[in-house]
C-alpha cells in the first residue's frame, strides 16, 4: 500500500511465490496452532492464509481507488497450472466456475508448495487480471498449451477478471526439453492463432524479455508473427472497474504537411491514449479502421500526430477515440468528413 499511495502506478502484480519451496511443518506450527480456529488441515491453512492476504489487499486498493479516483490494478501471475484434474468447468448460477482443474499433468499452485487458490480469486473477484504463466509447449507430454489456455479461458468466462496468456518464449533455449518450443519454429506463431481464437484471452505477455530482444537477430522464434503483429488495437477494458468521465476534445485541426495529414488538438489531462481511425467510408469502429495508438504526451498542451500512411489529397473519414484508464468510458471525436 505505499507504492499504491505513494506512487503514480498502474498496477500492483505479483508471481506466484505465495509460499515458497521448502517450508516444512516446524516452519509455521505456531502460527498454525495459534490462527486455526476451524481447525483446518494444514493444506487448507496455509490456502486460507494466502486467501486473507489477497482478499484484504484487493479491499484496501479499491478503497484507495474509490477516494482517490485511481484505477490501481491487483494482478497474479501464477504457475500455469492452478490442479491437474479433468478439463471440465461447469457453473454455479452466479457464474462461478466449477472445475477439477485442467486436463494437465504438470506442477500445480493450489497445492504443495505454493498453496494458491487463485481459482477462488477469480470467483471472487478479487483481481482485476490473471496472467498465468502458461509457459508449456503444443506438443509436450505433460501438459499441452491449447488444453491449459482452454481451462483458464473457461473458468474467466462469466467473471470481471481479464485473462492474459503467459508465453513462455525463453524455453526455445533451454536444452532438453524436447517440446516443439524446441523442434518447431512456428510454436509461438501458432499459440498466438490459439489465443486469438479463444473469447476471453486479452492479451499475451512474454517471458523473458532478453529472449525476446534475442529475435531482433534469430527471428526463428518469431517466425510468422507478423502476420499476427501488425494492427495496433486498444488496450482491453478494466472491467472490475466503474469508467472514468473524461471531456470532449477541443482545438482540433485537420491539415496538410510534407509527410501527410497532420492532426493536433489541445491534451486530455485524463486520457491514457488516443486512438485514431480512418476509412474511405463511414467509421464502424472496426479495430480494422485504427491506424494508430497514440500515448498523451503533448508540447505545450498540444497533441500532434502525422499520417504517414496514405497520400494527401484523398477523401476520408476519421474519427479520433481517446480513452481513459477504465476504456469502457470512451468519447469520440469526429475529424471533418472531407479531410
Amino acid at each position: 500500500m505505499e507504492l499504491v499511495e505513494n506512487y503514480d502506478i498502474d498496477a500492483i502484480h505479483f508471481d506466484d511465490y505465495f509460499y515458497i519451496n521448502g517450508v516444512n511443518e516446524s516452519t509455521d506450527q505456531a502460527q498454525y496452532d495459534a490462527y486455526n480456529p476451524n481447525g483446518l488441515g494444514r493444506a487448507d491453512w496455509r490456502r486460507s492464509q494466502v486467501d486473507i492476504f489477497i482478499k484484504e489487499l484487493s479491499e484496501k486498493i479499491d478503497a484507495h481507488n474509490e477516494a482517490n479516483n485511481k484505477t490501481v490494478q491487483l494482478g497474479i501471475s501464477p504457475s500455469g497450472i492452478y490442479r491437474n484434474g479433468n478439463g471440465n468447468v461447469t457453473y454455479d448460477v452466479n457464474g462461478n466456475a466449477i472445475t477439477t482443474g485442467s486436463k494437465t499433468n504438470g506442477m500445480q499452485h493450489y497445492g504443495n508448495y505454493l498453496y494458491s487458490d487463485t481459482l477462488k480469486w477469480i470467483n471472487e473477484e478479487w483481481i482485476d487480471y490473471i496472467l498465468p504463466q502458461t509457459y508449456w509447449a503444443l506438443e509436450h507430454k505433460l501438459c499441452s498449451y491449447v488444453d491449459l489456455i482452454s481451462w483458464w479461458d473457461k473458468v474467466v468466462k462469466y467473471r470481471n477478471v481479464n485473462l492474459y496468456s503467459g508465453m513462455g518464449l525463453y524455453i526455445r533455449d533451454l536444452s532438453g526439453d524436447g517440446s516443439s518450443w524446441q523442434t518447431s519454429n512456428l510454436e509461438a506463431y501458432y499459440q498466438m492463432m490459439v489465443n486469438q481464437s479463444l473469447e476471453h484471452v486479452r492479451g499475451t505477455s512474454i517471458f523473458s524479455y532478453r529472449t525476446l530482444k534475442g529475435t531482433l537477430t534469430d527471428n526463428r522464434a518469431f517466425y510468422r508473427m507478423n502476420e499476427i503483429w501488425n494492427t495496433p488495437v486498444i488496450h482491453p477494458e478494466i472491467r472490475t472497474m466503474a469508467p472514468i468521465p473524461i471531456d470532449s476534445v477541443s482545438n482540433y485541426r485537420v491539415g496538410i504537411t510534407n509527410g501527410g495529414y497532420g492532426l493536433s488538438f489541445s491534451q486530455l489531462p485524463e486520457a491514457k491514449f488516443y486512438v485514431i481511425y480512418r476509412s474511405n467510408q463511414e467509421i464502424t469502429y472496426s479495430p480494422t479502421e485504427i491506424i494508430d495508438v497514440i500515448g498523451n504526451d503533448s508540447k505545450n498542451g498540444i497533441i500532434t500526430y502525422i499520417d504517414e500512411t496514405t497520400a494527401t489529397g484523398n477523401v476520408y473519414y476519421g474519427c479520433l477515440l481517446y480513452t481513459s484508464p477504465s476504456p469502457r468510458d470512451r468519447t469520440r471525436s469526429r475529424m471533418p468528413s472531407s479531410a
